[in-house]
């Protein structure tokens, strides 16, 4: 069964908290995978090896992305 905008904005609800409170993660949203489905992506300002075994486990059996965007700062 193919993930729904609407089941992964219920997973990002759920998670959204933890995941900003894990040092190195800046953002999470919902987009598409490069497999085109519709997932969860978590931004961070370290290479993804360093947050992928910080993340739950729970989390883990979802299609998601984590995306190095590096730093957020305001100008």
């Amino acid at each position: 069964m193919e993930p729904t905008p609407q089941s992964i904005e219920s997973i990002r609800n759920k998670f959204e908290p933890l995941l900003l409170s894990i040092e190195g993660i800046t953002g999470v949203g919902i987009g598409l995978c490069q497999s085109g489905n519709p997932c969860l992506k978590i931004y961070t300002s370290v290479p993804a090896r360093d947050i992928r075994q910080k993340l739950p486990s729970e989390l883990k059996t979802i299609e998601f992305e984590i995306e190095d965007i590096g730093e957020v700062r305001t100008q």
